[in-house]
């Protein structure tokens, strides 16, 4: 967790999010959507709180970008992070039962 502010401020989350403006077209619901699938999945195998700190400054950077509040993208990165990581606990438990 220490050294997650130095990874968000590296060029390869900064160069994947301008891929993802250039693949969304400008558009906000892609790029919304984009993101948060990306949430789901990292959260899969990561600890939630783990990916909210990886996304949060891209997710804040895109919405500069597209000119949006990203206030509601912020609840929704945590929400969807929350769905996504559900499996973790289960196998976390099933592991200490073995």
């Amino acid at each position: 967790m220490i050294c997650l502010p130095l990874l968000a401020s590296l060029s390869p989350f900064m160069i994947r999010s301008s891929n993802a403006y250039v693949q969304s077209g400008g558009s906000p619901f892609k790029l919304t959507l984009m993101i948060l699938v990306l949430d789901m999945v990292l959260s899969a195998f990561l600890d939630n709180v783990t990916t909210i700190l990886l996304l949060a400054p891209v997710c804040v950077s895109l919405c500069d970008a597209v000119n949006v509040n990203p206030k509601p993208l912020l609840l929704s990165l945590a929400m969807y992070g929350n769905i996504g990581g559900t499996g973790e606990h289960t196998r976390a438990l099933s592991g200490n039962l073995l």
